[in-house]
């Protein structure tokens, strides 16, 4: 697994988990395509007091090549609440050879 995707994984979530926390701005998220911010800006829910205060880390991040261009990504996240849980994402690399997340959840 070439380091600059895992680099990318990091820097990608580490930016939606602040931006699902209500800490960031969505146009603050790295390492992430247009289109994947712009699909997050229109899903967004309003984040509840509560989940403002947690602090949510990654615990485990597994990346899986799809092909050559294209990995499939899983993270453990806990966040304190009761049990941690986990988010899937793609990463792929674009045209210039940097690794950008492309989608959530699927």
């Amino acid at each position: 697994m070439p380091a600059a995707a895992r680099t990318a994984a990091r820097r990608f979530l580490k930016g939606y988990l602040a931006t699902a926390y209500g800490r960031a701005s969505i146009d603050a998220i790295p390492a992430s395509t247009p289109r994947l911010r712009q699909m997050i800006r229109r899903q967004a829910a309003r984040v509840p007091p509560a989940q403002r205060t947690r602090h949510p880390r990654v615990t485990q991040l597994m990346l899986v090549a799809i092909s050559a261009r294209r990995l499939r990504g899983r993270a453990t996240v806990d966040d304190g609440d009761l049990v941690p849980y986990r988010l899937a994402f793609t990463i792929q690399r674009d045209r210039s050879g940097r690794w950008l997340a492309s989608s959530i959840g699927e």
